[in-house]
């Protein structure tokens, strides 16, 4: 099995905001410009909070910098806290709104719960859950999957697979020319309100076992925790 470093595009722990700026911990050199958004107590340790008003974590070369997966496999991992909008609001992602070219983690949908949107600009899919309302200062691990060999896109919620949805025939790629974002879309619009914190991106699929590894009983992982406890490591953590 692969360990969690390898594919791995960035990694942030969000506990230094130097210069304006959240650095990649994965010295993968994809930093976010912080716009906005506040630096302080987060979800683990440090991290930003979005107002839901015009605050964003942004980074300008997305296709460059690995973010825009094309036609290939894809897995994302992100904590949030949502606040009390109930509108489309995106978390994270390359569209510049929901259902347009790109990708997008948000909420909304039938009951503000979570959504994985890939488009690529032609057919829109989503990935939508109900039944657990992103409100409130509800809080979530979510990650997401784009499987190309299998055909599915995945959600996992909480270490647990929650959704799964068929990939049609024929699906392009989904590259764009925005940059990357987190609390908002590329377009500057659908503002997320609430907290976000350790998020990581790989070209490749997460595995169940992997997923449950990051999630880490709710603890979530830092990635120095990442780098020392990937391989044989599962098994002392008890997910092999």
């Amino acid at each position: 099995m692969a360990d969690l470093l390898t594919s791995l595009i960035t990694y942030h722990d969000f506990e230094s905001d130097a210069g304006g700026v959240y650095s990649d911990s994965s010295a993968g050199g994809k930093d976010l410009t912080i716009v906005g958004a506040t630096h302080g107590a987060g979800i683990f340790g440090n991290g930003p909070t979005f107002d839901g008003v015009n605050d964003a974590l942004t980074r300008t070369n997305a296709l460059s910098g690995g973010l825009q997966p094309g036609s290939g496999d894809f897995s994302v991992s992100i904590w949030g806290t949502g606040g009390a909008g109930t509108a489309q609001l995106i978390l994270c992602g390359t569209a510049a709104g929901a259902g347009v070219l790109g990708w997008a983690i948000h909420k909304g949908g039938i009951d503000a719960s979570e959504i994985f949107d890939i488009h690529d600009g032609v057919t829109r899919l989503d990935n939508e859950v109900t039944g657990a309302p992103w409100t409130g200062g509800l809080l979530k691990h979510i990650v997401a999957v784009v499987d190309r060999t299998a055909g599915f896109t995945r959600i996992y919620r909480g270490g647990v697979l929650i959704s799964s949805k068929a990939i049609p025939g024929g699906f392009g790629s989904i590259n764009n020319t925005n940059r990357f974002t987190i609390g908002a879309s590329a377009s500057d619009t659908a503002f997320w309100d609430g907290k976000a914190d350790r998020f990581g991106a790989w070209g490749r699929v997460l595995t169940a076992t992997e997923v449950q590894f990051l999630y880490n009983g709710g603890n979530g992982l830092s990635f120095s925790e990442l780098r020392s406890r990937v391989g044989g490591n599962l098994i002392a953590l008890g997910v092999l």
